[in-house]
């Protein structure tokens, strides 16, 4: 089996990680608000009796003009209930990638990025999931 990324869209920029931290992708949809969360929480859903968290992956890493999320990829891990919030979301096989020497550092911990990718029609930010989401939890 072939490695694969999820690529997230975030404007202008694309983080891409690997699929296999993603359980299912779905659409945002009867959220509900959570009071003084911080700004980069969009709030709360329930899917199959899991309350997740929704985290606006565009506003937690301090993007600009980020458009607005349309779907919530939710994380596989077992102590945390989230799912990361994006514009939209395309799969890219490892074999169709080829690195670039470019990292873009424009996340708040450089170390977020393990590499640059780049495939014929689009280029992305490899995140290192585990480091992005114990960022989340330190943030709360």
């Amino acid at each position: 089996m072939h490695e694969r990324f999820l690529v997230a869209s975030l404007g202008a920029v694309q983080v891409g990680f690997d699929v296999s931290h993603v359980t299912e992708v779905l659409p945002l949809s009867a959220v509900a608000r959570v009071p003084w969360a911080p700004r980069w929480v969009t709030g709360v859903m329930n899917h199959q009796g899991r309350l997740l968290t929704l985290v606006d992956l565009g506003r937690f890493l301090e993007l600009a003009e980020t458009p607005a999320p349309a779907v919530a990829v939710v994380i596989d891990r077992a102590d945390v209930s989230l799912a990361l919030c994006v514009a939209e979301v395309a799969i890219v096989e490892a074999r169709e990638a080829v690195r670039i020497g470019q990292i873009k550092q424009f996340l708040p911990q450089a170390a977020w990025i393990t590499e640059a990718l780049s495939t014929p029609g689009l280029e992305f930010q490899h995140l290192d999931v585990e480091r992005v989401l114990d960022g989340i939890e330190g943030a709360f």
